[in-house]
């Protein structure tokens, strides 16, 4: 009698074979029993307080490093000496603004200058008006008024644009200007002076309690003999701490015979003015054109202004200025998007 094969169950195996080990995924919330959630967190808490530890380490460092900044700058900074307006302080200060011959300087009519490498300037002074350049930006501005025309790559700007670049450009000429020749703003309203004794060295100290972009600011001049400065201590807003100071060295004569110091160096920048150039009038230094025709043209009265200040003596400088460049807008947006051929002011 044959004997019967033994079965096999095929389910029982194929079960068998597909069966895998449990993995450390995440479980789903749905099915998972508590105890698998607990594995789950119990597997993942080394990680949880890995990243708490360098979370609080990182929270210490930079606690520490705030600290060590504003120590330092507390080190650094040193205290606004307190000003006592007094007759010797005015004293040395006209003793100051003769050593540089700022009479001279009130003949200059118009003047331009590099600040820097970073912006260009073009200051009418007999009309008040400044162009500055910087990057892709020109400004032709009032002075009086701080209105103008703003011009970049994209064409001549309006609205908002243009109010954004007229209060820049008014930012940067006063700040540029008063580089070029603060000496001549020692008696401006709103300044106060008086005499401060430093390592038994005398200087003067002017506070502008009014007027520019940064009311309140002073500087501690430092004068020769003869009263030409070769040093100040400045307290300004845009500073991180008072007491910061810089040369005044390379004094350069205008054809009018003022001085300007075209070199500062201080501890945290270096600043030379360049391509200086100054005239009696802008007429001599820009016999092509009126570098700000675009501007009169918008603002008529201008030419009014203008006229008044012509009608005054003008005294020719012995020796005649350089040609200022006459730069259109046309030639600064060609310059400025990169363009070779000519195109339409």
């Amino acid at each position: 009698m044959d004997q019967e094969s033994p079965r096999v169950d095929l389910t029982k195996a194929e079960s068998t074979d597909t069966e895998t080990p449990d993995t450390e995924t995440s479980p789903d919330p749905e099915s998972a029993s508590a105890a698998d959630l607990e594995r789950f967190e119990a597997s993942m808490n080394p990680w949880v307080q890995r990243l708490e530890r360098w979370g609080l380490r990182l929270g210490i460092a930079l606690v520490v490093v705030m600290i060590l900044f504003v120590a330092v700058i507390r080190w650094l900074n040193e205290p606004l000496p307190e000003l006592r307006p007094s007759r010797e302080a005015d004293q040395l200060a006209r003793k100051m603004m003769a050593a540089v011959n700022v009479d001279a300087w009130q003949s200059v009519g118009a003047i331009s200058w590099n600040f820097g490498d970073r912006r260009q300037h073009l200051w009418d002074r007999q009309r008040q008006l400044a162009r500055v350049i910087w990057e892709d930006n020109l400004v032709l501005l009032d002075l009086e008024t701080r209105l103008g025309v703003a011009v970049t790559p994209e064409g001549e700007l309006r609205g908002p644009e243009r109010s954004r670049l007229e209060k820049m450009a008014w930012s940067h000429w006063c700040n540029d200007s008063f580089w070029l020749n603060p000496i001549a703003k020692v008696f401006d309203e709103g300044t106060s002076r008086g005499l401060v004794e430093v390592d038994g060295e005398t200087a003067l100290l002017v506070r502008y309690d009014s007027g520019g972009v940064t009311p309140g600011d002073a500087y501690l001049w430092f004068v020769d003999s003869d009263g030409k400065p070769n040093r100040w201590k400045m307290w300004t807003s845009i500073l991180p701490f008072g007491g910061v100071e810089a040369t005044w060295d390379d004094w350069m004569t205008l054809g009018s015979g003022a001085l300007v110091s075209t070199r500062h160096k201080t501890a945290l920048f270096e600043l030379e003015l360049t391509d200086i150039v100054a005239g009696p009038n802008l007429r001599m230094m820009a016999p092509k054109g009126d570098p700000f025709g675009p501007l009169i043209e918008r603002k008529p009265e201008l030419a009014y202004r203008y006229q008044q200040k012509e009608d005054a003596k003008i005294t020719p400088f012995a020796q005649g200025p350089e040609p200022v460049s006459n730069v259109s807008l046309g030639e600064v947006i060609r310059k400025a998007a990169g363009a070779e051929k000519p195109a339409e002011d």
